[in-house]
């Protein structure tokens, strides 16, 4: 019995290494599915990072042009309804009704 020993040591060594190494390659498996899972969400966080810039200049361009186009119709605007209503004051009373018609929708555009 004692014979057996070495054998039944030896074996049980060759089975706890195995499983060692099985536990092993887990891990080295793991480790390069981390890493190339964090690779993919920082390029997704770049991504999104530069599209949310993108956005908020593109918000920028926006307001900078509603403003500006704000004024630029404004302006008009309102020398055609002064002139509107001299000549809804001024006109004969069949083409008033077409002069009044711009100077009561103006409420609506402001």
């Amino acid at each position: 019995m004692v014979w057996l020993v070495l054998p039944v040591g030896i074996l049980l060594t060759a089975l706890v290494v195995l499983y060692l190494y099985t536990l092993y390659c887990r891990n080295e498996l793991a480790d390069s599915l981390v890493e190339k899972r964090t690779r993919e969400l920082k390029e997704q966080k770049e991504k999104a990072d530069a599209i949310a810039i993108e956005a908020e200049r593109s918000n920028r361009a926006k307001s900078v042009f509603l403003a500006s186009m704000s004024h630029d119709i404004r302006t008009p605007m309102n020398a055609i309804l002064g002139f509107c209503e001299l000549l809804s004051e001024e006109s004969w009373p069949e083409t008033r009704s077409f002069m009044s018609t711009p100077y009561t929708a103006a409420p609506e555009i402001y």
